[in-house]
């Protein structure tokens, strides 16, 4: 969720408002806090949300997640669509529910669209869900295999794809949309907010390559290993694979929605906070790339929407609506299936 190293933010803030040689590729910004040079520790200011009857926690394959089920769930024996909503840099497992109001927000809709909410903490510093070419960490097979079988096996669900949506801010939108491209018989609905879809682009490679570096230090690799993808010139095959721009094709039997906002606030509360939120400024560059992998999905005869706001910047403020316009999207592919 957000970021805290501050040999690298101002890079990545330079550099996405100026132009190459990099930018940010997936950091968002937080509450204000201390920082050090290098901190892959749980931001200051974010906790963890207190017990709640639907909130429900648990380690898998050594992995935190929570999972929220819908009102009434212990009531009956309906089945359940689940929606896996990732974070973004620095977030975990709780930035959905503590930054994105999700207890709230879920209550709220209709019976008809009840979802259960699946929230894993991965990419312990950029929240790219990634298979690392070192095998250090195994994130995209987690959620895409693990995960699942361990959902379907805990949650009264509907285990099938037209049932099961993936959705994601900033990194997590990265990680949601080549998840969505890796496990096409898996995911039937994709959400990117604000997500840094093509790592193609010269700015967005390079500071995914930043900011890979600095989550290779923060998960215990060895600094002189490749790391989660190694660098574009030395393994271009991993970057491919993990650039959504490139796997578009996939998603041909998706139902995909996009969002991005243009970097200009949308209320005074939004232009007050950019003291304390400075990656908030980084918007007009996701808006780039998210217009970039729309393009692409356009190329492969992807039927998308790609939702352009009038204003927004790389935060809450944004993605929480654009959570909700995309629940109602897949809740109808949900009812549309229906058993």
């Amino acid at each position: 969720m957000p970021t805290r190293v501050l040999a690298v933010l101002p890079l990545l803030l330079l550099l996405t408002i100026t132009g190459p040689p990099a930018a940010d590729a997936g950091a968002t910004a937080a509450p204000a806090r201390a920082a050090t040079p290098l901190d892959c520790a749980e931001p200051v200011g974010q906790t963890d949300t207190p017990p709640h009857p639907r909130l429900h926690r648990a380690v898998v394959v050594g992995t935190q997640v929570a999972v929220v089920v819908p009102p009434g769930y212990g009531e009956g024996s309906r089945r359940y669509p689940v929606l896996y909503l990732l974070h973004g840099a620095q977030g975990d497992e709780d930035s959905w529910i503590e930054y994105g109001g999700l207890l709230e927000d879920s209550a709220a809709r209709p019976r008809s669209d009840q979802a259960i909410v699946v929230m894993p903490k991965v990419g312990p510093f950029t929240g790219f869900a990634l298979d690392w070419v070192d095998g250090h960490r195994q994130d995209a097979t987690l959620i895409g295999e693990r995960l699942v079988d361990w959902v379907d096996a805990t949650f009264r669900t509907v285990p099938d794809r037209r049932h099961r949506a993936i959705a994601g801010y900033s990194g997590g939108g990265l990680s949601a949309a080549h998840l969505a491209e890796s496990y096409p018989e898996v995911f039937g609905q994709l959400g990117v907010f604000s997500g840094p879809v093509d790592l193609g682009e010269p700015v967005s490679q390079l500071a995914a390559f930043v900011m890979l570096e600095a989550e290779k230090l923060c998960a215990g690799a060895a600094p002189t290993s490749p790391g989660p993808l190694g660098s574009p010139t030395t393994h271009p095959a991993a970057w491919a694979a993990a650039d959504p721009v490139r796997g578009a094709a996939a998603l041909r039997d998706t139902t995909v929605w996009l969002s991005s906002g243009n970097g200009v606030p949308c209320s005074l509360q939004d232009a007050g906070g950019l003291l304390t939120n400075p990656t908030a400024l980084t918007e007009p560059q996701m808006r780039r790339l998210t217009d970039s992998f729309s393009a692409a999905l356009t190329a492969a005869g992807v039927t998308h929407t790609n939702r352009r706001r009038g204003c927004g910047l790389h935060w809450w403020t944004r993605w929480r609506p654009d959570l909700a316009e995309f629940w109602g999207v897949a809740a109808t592919e949900w009812r549309r299936a229906r058993p």
